[in-house]
């Protein structure tokens, strides 16, 4: 709940807007100096997403306080158009992130962090990360589950997984829906969890399908790096993306991860 007081103004002075922007340079500087006793990133890609994170950052810490009334009440529609601008902040520092760390290499970019959640309350996350870009462009969003239990496992590579899934799915549906769900893996994999994302819209095109099913192939990078990064994310995992023939068009792309129930 948001909690505005009557007494608020607008604080636009140069001088607190330098003091966000400072704060929005450190923790990235913060953020860089964990990466910088890793694998060190190499080439254009790095040093784009390098230097896009930080004006991004600033970014989105003005839109945060400009959400949270800092700079005085908002009407409903100055509201909902601040959310999908954060939304849409956000999402692209997370682009940045993924970039780098595609550049980094698959030693640094599939680090294991382990952790426990259910799978709706995973949804949930996602959910409310895209939900403004899924109203703007006035699509349906579907999240259900059936997998049971609290999950053990590197969670934090999932979301990003499915997160560059769905947001790409949104993105290239110009109608319809997009659907995402998990199922127990069954007897194949006991421990295993399969998460599906399926959207009705134009569908990959044929060299990046080709890609997906023959890892020989080399990725036509012109089509983006999330695919890239979730490949490379999957393997860290020992799984790996697959693509599903849609007979009535859109995209469908699975995966399984082993995800033991907590004990």
């Amino acid at each position: 709940m948001r909690h505005r007081s009557a007494e608020q103004t607008a604080d636009v002075s140069p001088s607190t807007i330098a003091s966000l922007v400072a704060t929005g340079l450190q923790q990235v500087a913060v953020d860089m100096s964990s990466e910088s006793n890793n694998a060190p990133a190499n080439g254009p890609l790095a040093e784009f997403a390098h230097d896009l994170r930080s004006p991004l950052s600033t970014h989105l810490l003005l839109l945060e306080r400009l959400r949270l009334g800092h700079a005085g009440p908002l009407t409903k529609e100055q509201d909902r158009q601040l959310q999908i601008l954060h939304s849409a902040a956000a999402a692209m520092v997370a682009m940045a992130n993924d970039a780098f760390d595609l550049a980094r290499g698959p030693a640094t970019s599939t680090a294991i962090t382990l952790g426990t959640v259910a799978i709706p309350d995973l949804f949930d996350h996602i959910r409310a990360f895209v939900q403004p870009m899924v109203e703007e462009r006035r699509l349906v969003l579907r999240l259900s589950s059936s997998a049971t239990g609290r999950r053990v496992g590197d969670l934090r590579q999932v979301q990003r997984v499915l997160l560059n899934l769905v947001i790409n799915a949104l993105k290239y549906t110009e109608e319809g829906s997009v659907t995402v769900s998990a199922e127990d893996a069954g007897e194949d994999a006991p421990d295993g969890v399969t998460f599906v994302v399926s959207d009705s819209g134009q569908g990959l095109p044929a060299p990046v399908v080709e890609w997906l099913r023959d890892p020989r192939v080399v990725h036509p990078y012109g089509s983006g790096f999330g695919l890239p990064l979730c490949v490379q994310l999957l393997a860290g995992m020992g799984s790996a993306l697959h693509h599903d023939d849609v007979a009535a068009g859109g995209t469908r792309l699975r995966f399984t991860v082993h995800l033991p129930r907590e004990r």
